[in-house]
């Protein structure tokens, strides 16, 4: 797989708090954006002392327009999905974050 492949997964944004990151996940299906959190369920088993934060993937060709619409997230009153950082990141075993979600259906 090249990096330049449009199914390739990449991390749109890491984020501090869980509930968050599923904000963003929401906002950006509900623009058509397929996109996967990564990292929520390490919360459950770091509890209170958790430092890895909740990670929103999606689809290199998709990665332009969610960047947008997450600025704009940004861009909201206060009180509203805030993400800490927006990073474009690839993994190769990313492929496998879409796929298991589609397999449960």
């Amino acid at each position: 797989m090249t990096r330049d492949d449009p199914k390739q997964v990449v991390k749109l944004v890491a984020v501090e708090d869980t509930q968050e990151a599923f904000a963003i996940k929401t906002a950006l299906e509900s623009e058509g954006i397929e996109c996967q959190v990564v990292g929520d369920l390490l919360d459950a088993s770091l509890g209170t002392l958790k430092t890895i934060p909740a990670e929103v993937w999606v689809h290199r060709a998709d990665l332009e327009r969610a960047q947008q619409l997450l600025q704009a997230l940004r861009h909201r009153p206060s009180g509203e999905a805030e993400p800490t950082e927006m990073e474009d990141e690839s993994d190769s075993k990313g492929q496998d974050l879409f796929q298991a979600d589609t397999a449960d259906e």
